[in-house]
């Protein structure tokens, strides 16, 4: 593996790290209220994701749908691939989630079930902020 590859991995890896820690954390004392509390907030964020680059999966669809006919005129179709593909794994996030939680309530999921935590909402702002300095 080049040098650059294992550079990445070892400053990647604490963070990958502490992601494991927390779910083992979760897993080991979760009752089933507490994955609901988490489901539905995991929920809201698939059905919106809002990191700077992505702004919710109905705002991103419209836009490929406005820009679908610049597919190999002004869009590389392999870039506009990508985008649809990046749309469909988000909803695929849902659909999954969603079945969960359809399992654990014993009902059908509602829009009233998604919720956006006050720490999402900051943790967007956030990514905002980096994506609008047009740094790298």
């Amino acid at each position: 593996m080049p040098d650059h590859e294992h550079l990445l991995i070892a400053a990647a890896w604490p963070y990958w790290e502490a992601e494991g820690e927390i779910a083992r954390r979760f897993f080991a004392k979760a009752d089933a209220d507490d994955h609901i509390f988490y489901l539905r907030a995991q929920l809201w964020k698939e059905l919106n994701p809002v990191d700077g680059f992505f702004n919710g999966l109905h705002r991103e669809l419209a836009r490929l749908v406005e820009i679908y006919p610049q597919v190999d005129k002004g869009i590389d179709r392999h870039q506009y691939h990508f985008l649809l593909e990046q749309i469909t794994q988000e909803f695929n996030h849902y659909v999954l989630l969603a079945d969960v939680f359809e399992h654990l309530m014993g009902r059908p999921i509602s829009p009233d079930d998604t919720v956006r935590l006050p720490e999402e909402r900051r943790l967007g702002d956030l990514r905002r902020a980096y994506v609008e300095t047009g740094d790298r």
